[in-house]
């Protein structure tokens, strides 16, 4: 996204209950991430069907910072932080 963050679309209340955890693969950055069900709704903050984080993972922003935690908390690939 042009405003220095990414997201992924139709991930919100149409999803609920049909999965374990949630994968987030991304490829700009290389890096992927694996939130639990109860995780990815009691923690993640929406924008109607849009979960937004930030592109710079807050290195040189403030942007999203809920939900850039929440996919830093939940890193799986590289195994170092961001």
């Amino acid at each position: 996204m042009s405003q220095g963050y990414l997201r992924i679309g139709s991930c919100n209340e149409n999803k609920r209950g049909l999965f374990n955890y949630m994968a987030i693969i991304d490829g700009l950055n290389d890096m992927v991430f694996s939130i639990p069900h109860d995780e990815w709704y009691s923690r993640g903050h929406f924008v109607e069907k849009e979960f937004h984080w930030s592109s710079t993972y807050n290195k040189s922003d403030n942007q999203k910072r809920s939900n850039t935690r929440l996919l830093l908390d939940y890193q799986r690939y590289p195994k170092q932080a961001a």
